[in-house]
């Protein structure tokens, strides 16, 4: 364990200090959702979806609309009864990211690195810009990459060192990874491949009795235990599995096999390190055929007017194939393992968004496919290589990381200024609005305006948000004259993680494809206004 330490400690050090300056951040985007439910965990400690919530426009049951299991409301349950939620929430994600650290440095040891090959996994690991990003934030995508690696590497322990606590932990593990994200049921087969100790010329191999299917039997079971004592219990009350799949459609297949090549060029550090390895063996003339594709994928989904990301969503899907083939010509468990670890989130094309936080699960096998790829390099230019990739992924990683503070930190000052004043008043506060605002907003005294609930009349308080009022487009429409108070902006040029005008849709495509960019618009906007 000492050495596993030693090897990991200047990646554990680099992720305290990149993410202790959003030690306080804003909630964002979808902590929203994954604080309530821990809020209600302290009601109910074995239902964490079992009450009514407002997402879009109309109230719906939690588990109708979470396609996440519980993990991540059992992790911020001491947020949810702090008083300042901010700290702790993100003190959870980080002894998590601290945790996959470990886990990565130990699984590459396991896997045959030495010391110094392992320490760039785990670096690597950090300067994954998708991992910074989402690690500032309240939900499940950096504990689910956690536990996910951490069971794979139990799993391969168990299959070395025939230790029954060792498949108990690998168990446990892969169960809860799927019970933060459900894709992470695939996290199940790397394990298996990483623990075939054959070269895999038949794929019978992998059916074949072994001790990982051991480890693997205990993960569903407990996973299926644990679904269903956490299920829903009203009347048509769902678990994750269920609520994922009424998300599941075909037609928005397009936009995210483009948000699949982007992102690992842009938000994992793998695409261009890559390229720049096999520069020389590359098929490129499979380029060729990919980008045409790739243009009739911008087509379908409607975005011809971002036709300028095609040759960065080629050359992404370019490098997978080109990664997956030579994994496969190896014959190699450990390559062909570490290279289906990358298409773990492939499943969540069918979801409404493949966007990179979803890819987050596969930076662990991503930072030690690349650590091991560097061996042949002459140590001067792996060095450099290194190097830059640790360095441009970090900056990215708190490009993204700032731009979202800014742009949640909006919601909070709106709720402060434009809610809870009126609030102390004694007047009714009504918000339209979702993502990280609706937190605060409830949390000032807001009311969340809804279909089927009571709409506000003359001299009631009405905010707005902009860019986090999705889905509430008819509710506006039905508000009786409003004049208008105040307005609460940011619209210093800067980052941007969600801007339509400046193409950057971390968290959804619909936004933009870019993980980050450089914009001039609104960050976000809030008016506040009085019903006449």
């Amino acid at each position: 364990m000492m050495r596993v330490l030693r090897t990991a400690a200047p990646a554990l050090l680099l992720a305290i200090v990149v993410l202790a300056p959003f030690h306080d951040k804003a909630f964002t985007i979808d902590d929203t959702l994954f604080m309530r439910q821990a809020e209600h965990l302290l009601i109910d400690a074995w239902h964490p979806t079992a009450f009514e919530t407002v997402w879009l426009d109309a109230p719906r049951r939690m588990s109708a609309i979470m396609p996440s299991g519980p993990v991540m409301a059992w992790l911020l349950v001491p947020a949810a009864a702090a008083t300042h939620a901010e700290p702790w929430a993100h003190l959870v994600v980080l002894l998590c990211l601290l945790l996959g650290v470990v886990a990565t440095a130990s699984l590459a040891l396991r896997l045959g690195a030495d010391e110094r090959e392992a320490r760039i996994a785990a670096l690597l690991l950090i300067a994954t810009p998708v991992v910074v990003g989402m690690a500032t934030t309240a939900m499940p995508d950096v504990p689910a990459m956690a536990l996910g690696v951490a069971g794979v590497e139990r799993a391969v322990a168990w299959t070395q060192d025939r230790r029954w606590d060792q498949a108990l932990a690998a168990g446990v593990a892969l169960a809860l990874g799927f019970l933060a994200r459900v894709h992470l049921a695939l996290a199940m087969g790397v394990a298996l491949l990483l623990t075939t100790h054959a070269p895999l010329d038949d794929w019978r191999l992998l059916v074949r009795p072994t001790r990982s299917w051991v480890a693997i039997g205990l993960a569903l079971g407990v996973a299926l235990v644990a679904l269903r004592l956490t299920r829903d219990p009203a009347p048509g009350g769902m678990t994750a599995i269920g609520s994922a799949a009424g998300y599941l459609t075909w037609r928005n297949l397009d936009r995210n096999l483009i948000e699949f090549g982007v992102s690992w060029m842009l938000s994992l550090p793998l695409g261009v390190p890559w390229l720049v390895m096999r520069r020389h063996q590359v098929p490129w003339q499979r380029g060729l055929v990919l980008l045409p594709l790739v243009v009739l994928l911008f087509i379908f989904a409607g975005h011809e007017e971002r036709l300028w990301i095609a040759p960065i969503a080629a050359l992404g899907l370019l490098v997978v194939i080109d990664v997956c083939e030579c994994a496969w010509r190896s014959r190699d468990p450990v390559a062909i393992g570490l290279a289906s670890w990358l298409l773990v989130a492939l499943p969540v094309a069918f979801y409404l968004s493949l966007s990179a936080k979803y890819l987050t699960a596969s930076a662990p096998g991503m930072a030690i496919l690349l650590a091991r790829s560097l061996r042949p390099l002459p140590r001067a230019r792996a060095t450099r290589l290194l190097a830059a990739t640790l360095a441009l992924g970090v900056l990215g990683g708190l490009l993204i990381a700032r731009a979202d503070a800014r742009f949640a930190d909006v919601g909070r000052r709106a709720a402060h200024e434009l809610i809870a004043p009126h609030v102390a008043a004694g007047e009714r506060v009504f918000f339209l609005g979702h993502w990280g605002f609706q937190w605060y907003a409830e949390n000032a005294g807001g009311r969340c305006m809804a279909h089927g609930r009571e709409l506000p009349r003359a001299g009631d308080i009405v905010v707005i948000g902009d860019i986090c009022n999705q889905g509430t487009g008819t509710l506006r429409a039905e508000l009786p004259p409003l004049r208008h108070l105040a307005t609460l902006i940011d619209d210093t040029p800067g980052g941007r993680v969600m801007n339509t005008a400046a193409g950057a849709g971390f968290y959804a495509a619909p936004w933009g494809y870019l993980p980050w960019s450089w914009g001039w618009g609104e960050v976000e906007r809030f008016d506040a206004f009085r019903v006449e």
